[in-house]
C-alpha cells in the first residue's frame, strides 16, 4: 500500500447469543472423579454486522490492536484483518452490536437439549456417589476387622532378631532366619496370624528389607515403613 494512499475499510461487530455445553467431568472409564456435572455458559459469536466504513489513509490497523470507532463513540479491539477482493479492507472487531434471546427457537431447543442431559448426567452422578459411598463403608469396615502387625527387626553380628507389636502385645524373637520367620509369624504357640485377615507394617531399611521381600513373597498383605512412622496397634 501507497504511503497516504486511501483504503476502503469495514469495521464489522458482533451478534452474540449463549452458549450452553453439558460438563461432564468422568474419566475414560465413565467415573465422576473430577466433580459433579454441571452446565457451562459462554458467549460465542452468532454472526457479524457492519459499524463502520470509512476511507483510511494509512497502512492497514493490526490484529489486537485498540482503535476508537466515531460512528458508535467506542473504543474496540481488532480481532482479525482481511482484504476483500475489490481491494477493501474488513475488521472484525470486539464490539457486541446485540445478544440474540434464548427464546430465540433453536436456540432454546438447544438449552432444552443441554438441561435434559444434564438431568441424566446428574443420575449417573449419584449412582456413582452411591457406589463409591459402599465402597468406602466396605473398605471401613474391612479396616475394623484388619489385625495390625508392626516389625521392628534388628540385626547384630550373630543374627537377626524381630520386635513385633500385635495389637497391645509385644513380641521379641531371636535368631529368625527366611526358614523359620513365617512359623513364628503364623504358628499357634507365637502370634498366630492369619495373612488374609492381618495388615503387616515392617521397617523396611536394612535387614528389614529381606523380610519384606520374603513375607511378600508368600503372599502376606505386607507395606513397608520407616523409622517416622508409628507404631500401629489394635
Amino acid at each position: 500500500m501507497a504511503e497516504n494512499e486511501k483504503v476502503k475499510s469495514i469495521f464489522l461487530g458482533r451478534v452474540t447469543r449463549k452458549k450452553y455445553s453439558l460438563m461432564c467431568n468422568s474419566s475414560m472409564d465413565g467415573k465422576f472423579h473430577f466433580g459433579k456435572p454441571y452446565i457451562s455458559e459462554s458467549i460465542e459469536t452468532e454472526s457479524r454486522e457492519k459499524i463502520a466504513e470509512c476511507q483510511i489513509t494509512r497502512p492497514p490497523f493490526e490484529e489486537k490492536e485498540t482503535v476508537y470507532i466515531p460512528e458508535i463513540e467506542k473504543y474496540t479491539t481488532i480481532d482479525k484483518v482481511a482484504r476483500g477482493t475489490d481491494g477493501s479492507i474488513y475488521y472484525n472487531v470486539t464490539y457486541i452490536i446485540k445478544e440474540l434471546a434464548d427464546d430465540n427457537k433453536k436456540y432454546f431447543t438447544e438449552k432444552l437439549d443441554v438441561e435434559a442431559n444434564l438431568k441424566e448426567a446428574l443420575i449417573k452422578y449419584n449412582e456413582f456417589l452411591q457406589t463409591l459411598q459402599e465402597e468406602r463403608d466396605k473398605d471401613k469396615e474391612a479396616k475394623q476387622v484388619t489385625k495390625i502387625l508392626y516389625i521392628e527387626p534388628t540385626y547384630n553380628f550373630n543374627s537377626c532378631s524381630i520386635i513385633c507389636y500385635y495389637g497391645n502385645r509385644k513380641y521379641t524373637y531371636e535368631k529368625v532366619t527366611i526358614s523359620n520367620l513365617e512359623e513364628m509369624l503364623k504358628g499357634s504357640y507365637y502370634l498366630g496370624i492369619d495373612k488374609e485377615s492381618t495388615l503387616i507394617y515392617i521397617d523396611a531399611k536394612g535387614i528389614g528389607v529381606w523380610i519384606y521381600d520374603a513375607l511378600s513373597s508368600r503372599g502376606y498383605n505386607i507395606e513397608s515403613s520407616f523409622a517416622g512412622k508409628k507404631v500401629m496397634t489394635e
